[in-house]
């Protein structure tokens, strides 16, 4: 159960990724559209984008929930390294649409995300969108698998719930 660690960016990518996370064959990179997951087999790289349909398009995401785990790169010459980056254990799209934030979490195993749908807000309003898989397609279980050249990561079946009196109380949905 080690933490997932959402990595700040200041200068190791392009300037839109806000935060990533690094693995040992994907890398997450999380920018104000969206999120684009990085896969590697080894011997190839491909890229699939999350776009976040209709959403606020100005709304960067923010690490929440400091760690103190840095991460330092030292490649290249010295006026390239990066050193004592920030970690979050958490990365948050604060009213993406309105009133819904998006919640990133998880652990080294697994990403988690929760969408928190405020009082009075449409949660239909919530689209996402997968470009540059070869496929996607329903699991039996209801998962979304994505697959690639480069390999296939699943997206859970959804779930939904209502906090009562500090109770979980499933929703239909």
């Amino acid at each position: 159960k080690l933490p997932l660690y959402f990595v700040e960016n200041r200068g190791l990518y392009p300037e839109a990724v806000r935060y990533y996370v690094q693995g040992a064959d994907k890398t997450l990179f999380f920018a104000p559209d969206g999120i684009t997951f990085r896969l590697t087999d080894g011997e190839q790289a491909w890229a699939v984008k999350l776009d976040f349909v209709g959403a606020n398009p100005d709304m960067a995401p923010r690490g929440e929930d400091p760690q103190a785990a840095v991460f330092s790169y030292f490649k290249g010459p010295k006026e390239d390294w990066k050193a004592g980056l920030p970690t979050f254990s958490k990365v948050i799209y604060h009213d993406l649409w309105p009133g819904i934030d998006l919640v990133y979490s998880g652990t080294v195993n697994q990403l988690k995300y929760e969408f928190v749908v405020a009082p009075g807000a449409d949660p239909a309003k919530i689209r996402l969108r997968y470009r540059g898989a070869e496929s996607v397609a329903l699991t039996e279980g209801g998962a979304l698998r994505v697959s690639t050249p480069a390999g296939s990561f699943e997206d859970a079946a959804p779930v939904a719930w209502q906090e009562i009196d500090g109770e979980r109380v499933a929703v239909e949905m």
